[in-house]
């Protein structure tokens, strides 16, 4: 035991070579032992952020999930649970191992595929992998609890996995079939024949609750007008159990009238408004410091952000960021909030989508009617009532394609394309921001946008805006930059800034104009 202390001692230190006595002790015969040397893990876990450090422990955790004495399980789990929250892609290889082991216990293999819904990103190909083919697995609660994790990390629109969906309306158990209805309403695109096909054989299903959830999910993905789902969904008005009636009244309304085709016309977000003493589309209003220490309050002391070495964002903007190495998976909020390393213009409105925007909104406002939420938004920012009249609320949506049929229904009721845009709106109101920042889009909807909306938004990179480097280069093209004046013309729609942050090499290509990536707290121009 006292081994095991001045090892914990050596390892606050961040002695990496410390930790093999811990280690050892997560191996010992003595339970006691074992749960000590796994919180002692925990705890330099939890204080530090080497990656060797994190390395050296994920197997040490991994092993003793299935420990004999339960308190060292609890440990285990502990462990991973702080892990987790460093989101290593390492730690996703290991529970999709655990996950995908046929070996394994099958409480353990439903532990982790519980852990990877809450921790992958959506589109994780290796978390998508594994939770996959858990769907083969004999126990009932590991299939049910991988069918719903494909609803949490499945990439939109994806043909395999809603493939796999389809083939678990046969399966015997029914929590995996209401399962699958709940998954489907929100990877599958609206209009897809094959999981709308799947979902009305789900209406004859024998429990109540598959109904129930396959009716509202058939809401959210099959077209509206369509007769033969409208018929299938009225054959069930009749049915004796109340949520599955009540279903049938909430999905006619949704599908009986279809919502007016968006023209190219309606998607024209609002202009931001001048900013006084901004006459340059180049003009930094916000700026970050290449040396951004994004895990610790001590940036104030290690970098400032009117230092000559920064990158910043104007008007003119449309930026990608790759968020990589030790900081993976930081938020962008939080990066944001640094104030020692990200300058503000201090009259310019920045927009911000979070990459769990979509999963809030609906926890948070679903009851509401998207109507309903800008006023709130407004209220919330203090505006005064002429700016959130019904009316203005009303003509906001219809810039951004979501019309008044659509604007009746409750957030929780919008397809996934809708809630997108509805996310935008909100970015955009009760003033346009002057820039626009988007945090991991495809996983709250982007590429679901109307393409004419897209286009609007963030243009194309016809004109290129890489005035937007460091503070030197743009000092030696200042004569150039002054010449592009806000009240210029362009090829946008959208006359702000654009910052994408994301980890698709497809949508970076297609929209920067400029390439940004930050890897251990280190933010540079990627040249490539």
């Amino acid at each position: 035991m006292e081994a095991l202390k001045a090892a914990i001692s050596a390892g606050e230190h961040g002695s990496t070579s410390s930790l093999q006595p811990i280690l050892a002790c997560t191996k010992d015969q003595a339970p006691a032992l074992r749960q000590t040397a796994l919180s002692a893990l925990t705890y330099l876990v939890d204080k530090g952020d080497s990656e060797a450090l994190v390395a050296l422990t994920i197997a040490a955790g991994t092993c003793r999930l299935d420990d004999a004495d339960s308190c060292v399980r609890q440990a285990a789990r502990a462990l991973l649970a702080t892990l987790a929250e460093k989101s290593q892609p390492s730690l996703i290889a290991a529970l999709s191992a655990i996950a995908t082991c046929s070996r394994t216990d099958a409480q353990l293999r439903q532990e982790a595929v519980e852990a990877l819904s809450a921790m992958a990103l959506r589109g994780d190909k290796t978390a998508v992998a594994a939770v996959t083919r858990s769907l083969e697995c004999a126990c009932l609660e590991v299939r049910r609890e991988a069918v719903a994790a494909l609803g949490d990390i499945a990439a939109y629109n994806d043909p395999e996995v809603i493939a796999l969906l389809c083939d678990c309306c046969a399966d015997p158990d029914p929590t995996v079939r209401s399962a699958l209805a709940h998954a489907s309403a929100i990877v599958a695109p609206r209009g897809d024949l094959d999981m709308v096909r799947a979902l009305r054989t789900l209406l004859e299903d024998s429990h109540s609750e598959v109904r129930a959830r396959a009716l509202m999910a058939l809401a959210a993905i099959a077209q509206p007008g369509d007769q033969q789902t409208l018929a299938a969904v009225s054959a069930c008005a009749a049915d004796p159990d109340e949520r599955v009636r009540a279903a049938v009244s909430r999905a006619s309304a949704m599908l009986e009238i279809p919502l007016p085709a968006a023209r190219e016309t309606d998607f024209h977000p609002p202009q931001p408004l001048p900013i006084e003493g901004v006459k340059s589309k180049k003009t930094a209003l916000l700026r970050f410091s290449a040396d951004m220490c994004v895990k610790s309050s001590c940036c104030a002391a290690t970098c400032s952000p009117s230092s000559s070495s920064s990158l910043f964002v104007s008007l003119s903007s449309r930026i990608a960021l790759k968020i990589g190495g030790a900081g993976a998976t930081q938020s962008l909020a939080a990066i944001m909030q640094l104030e020692a390393c990200v300058w503000r213009h201090p009259r310019a409105r920045i927009g911000f989508i979070a990459r769990n925007a979509a999963q809030q909104l609906s926890v948070e406002h679903g009851k509401r009617t998207p109507l309903e939420y800008l006023s709130t938004l407004a209220l919330q920012q203090e505006h005064s009532t002429s700016e959130v009249s019904q009316s203005s609320a009303a003509a906001h949506l219809e810039h951004f394609g979501i019309h008044r049929a659509a604007a009746g229904l409750s957030i929780a009721e919008l397809p996934r394309s809708e809630l997108a845009c509805l996310l935008l709106a909100a970015a955009f109101w009760p003033r346009p921001p002057q820039v626009l920042v988007l945090e991991e889009p495809t996983a709250w909807g982007f590429s679901d946008l109307p393409s004419s909306l897209l286009r609007h938004l963030v243009g194309n990179n016809n004109n290129n805006s890489n005035g937007n480097s460091n503070d030197n280069s743009n000092n030696n093209n200042n004569n150039s930059n002054n010449n592009s004046s806000i009240s210029s013309s362009s090829n946008r729609s959208f006359q702000g800034g654009v910052v994408l942050a994301t980890e698709s090499e497809e949508l970076a290509r297609s929209f920067a104009d400029e390439r940004w990536v930050l890897t251990h707290g280190l933010l540079q121009q990627d040249c490539c």
